[in-house]
């Protein structure tokens, strides 16, 4: 009985299974998946972009991962290992910007962003001991 198993299967393969098996809904082809939908935040109106470089004020140093912020926004970035950074998006107008590092004093300078092509501001952050509590 084994071996009559065997020899049909055997048949069945020399031939091809494909006669033998009936068409599925799997062996039709997938159509590609629909587009995912994009999220687009427009801006009302033009809009500039802010970017400058932070670095040490007394030795030059950049400042990488330095957090630069325009307040009253949801706006900011941080700096990459050079010390730059560029915020994009922001409308014309008069806005607070505040750069942020540890062991630095932070700076916060106001600033008008009056055209599209946006405006420079560097900043040159003063070197601040951070405190600690003894242990008890």
């Amino acid at each position: 009985m084994k071996y009559l198993f065997v020899v049909g299967i055997a048949l069945i393969l020399a031939r091809g299974v494909s006669h033998l098996i009936a068409p599925t809904a799997l062996d039709a082809p997938v159509p590609p998946p629909p587009p995912r939908p994009s999220l687009t935040i427009a801006a009302e109106g033009p809009a500039g972009t802010i970017s400058g470089h932070l670095h040490d004020a007394e030795s030059g140093e950049p400042l990488a991962g330095a957090a630069v912020v325009v307040e009253g926004t949801a706006r900011g970035a941080s700096t990459d290992v050079h010390g730059e950074y560029a915020i994009a998006g922001i409308a014309p107008g008069l806005y607070k910007l505040e750069a942020v590092y540890v062991g630095y004093r932070s700076l916060r300078t106001a600033i008008s962003l009056d055209s599209l092509t946006g405006v420079r501001i560097d900043f040159r952050l003063v070197p601040t001991p951070i405190r600690l509590r003894p242990v008890d």
